[in-house]
């Protein structure tokens, strides 16, 4: 490419072209032309681009693909349908307990105090519930106390049964229902006091009446007659199970009966422990006593420096049936500590067991030899 410009005693000229790579050989004797010869250059290397076969020298990228908007959806429920959920089968349903539960209370329920020779029995009214639907509260094995010591006095003059309203606490032995009693309040009797005799005065009797009179005073003897039968036959049913030899009965082992006096010597008066002492983590061993008919009972570990009180009778519960199943295995004299409520009925102390643990025949080896260390 060559050109040759001429004007103001200048002159330009080039050799080769910038698409060819050839050498350029600018001269000019005036710079007004030097922006003139710029602009050529620059087209003149445009043309020879344009002139290049077409290269894609970056690929281009695709669109990523258009997400439709998401439409509105309807309610899973529609709001004209009820929800209505249907009851699970009998079989998945949790059965109700037929007894009460141990430690649950029992207020103010009607019934019968009956006494039978030494043992105390409360019968309620039929259809009495501690809840609406629990289960009906069954005849009940008074516990002894010093409340039922009060019963027991308030009983003499009412002969062995009288009516009352019983408030206490439930615990439950070998199928049985026992109850600590809280709170008795006899029944006022209906009977008043019998009117001074007056003359009677004679009258016709009214035999239209008659029939219909008897027929009216006969139905509530004959219910009276019915309750009695049936408050007989749950106190029978309540005593043949306070009878029943106690498990565990054993001939190899001796009863523990109380201590030999000497001939002409007094018989000491016991020490009892007042009611609601609470027991902690007292050591002793489990025995049965020859007076009471072969009854488990607690004795006290002592020494000749502290003499421990008498064995004290435990009370019926589950926790008592739990220690006899115990001593079921290991056999009596079991030794254990023991932690629990002391209550007193006549000259006899009682205890209601609320914890236990047993003491292992390794568990005394090992302490009989720190001891001696």
């Amino acid at each position: 490419m060559g050109c040759d410009l001429r004007g103001s005693g200048g002159y330009w000229r080039g050799v080769g072209g910038a698409g060819a790579g050839g050498p350029i050989v600018l001269g000019v004797k005036n710079g007004m032309y030097k922006s003139a010869v710029v602009m050529g250059l620059v087209l003149a290397w445009a043309d020879s681009a344009m002139a290049q076969p077409d290269q894609e020298l970056f690929p281009a990228r695709e669109e990523p693909p258009a997400i439709a908007p998401t439409k509105k959806q309807d309610s899973a429920v529609s709001p004209s349908i009820k929800i209505s959920a249907t009851a699970l089968p009998e079989d998945f349903e949790l059965p109700r307990s037929a007894t009460l539960m141990e430690g649950s209370a029992v207020s103010r329920v009607s019934g019968t105090l009956v006494r039978v020779k030494d043992q105390y029995f409360f019968v309620p009214e039929s259809g009495q519930r501690v809840e609406a639907n629990g289960p009906v509260i069954p005849g009940m094995i008074l516990m002894p106390n010093q409340r039922l010591e009060q019963m027991a006095a308030g009983l003499i003059s009412r002969g062995d049964r009288a009516a009352g309203t019983l408030t206490g606490q439930v615990f439950n032995y070998r199928g049985r229902t026992h109850v600590m009693v809280m709170q008795f309040s006899f029944a006022v009797s209906e009977e008043v006091t019998k009117p001074e005799e007056m003359t009677p005065v004679e009258t016709k009797p009214d035999t239209t009446n008659a029939k219909p009179q008897d027929a009216k005073d006969a139905a509530p003897a004959k219910d009276a007659a019915a309750k009695e039968d049936d408050v007989a036959a749950i106190v029978r049913d309540l005593q043949a199970a306070t009878e029943r030899p106690r498990a565990l009965a054993r001939p190899d082992q001796q009863l523990l009966n109380d201590l030999p006096k000497r001939r002409g010597e007094e018989a000491e008066a016991p020490v009892l422990v007042s009611e609601r002492t609470v027991l902690v983590r007292k050591r002793g061993r489990l025995v049965r006593l020859a007076s009471a008919e072969g009854r488990f009972a607690f004795a006290f570990d002592n020494d000749p420096d502290s003499p421990a009180p008498q064995p004290m009778l435990l009370q019926p519960c589950a926790m008592l049936q739990a220690i006899e199943d115990v001593a079921g295995e290991q056999g009596d004299g079991l030794t254990f500590e023991l932690t629990g409520r002391v209550t007193r009925f006549g000259e006899r102390n009682f205890v209601l067991p609320e914890f236990y643990q047993v003491i292992r025949p390794a568990d005394e080896r090992g302490a009989e030899m720190r001891s001696r260390q």
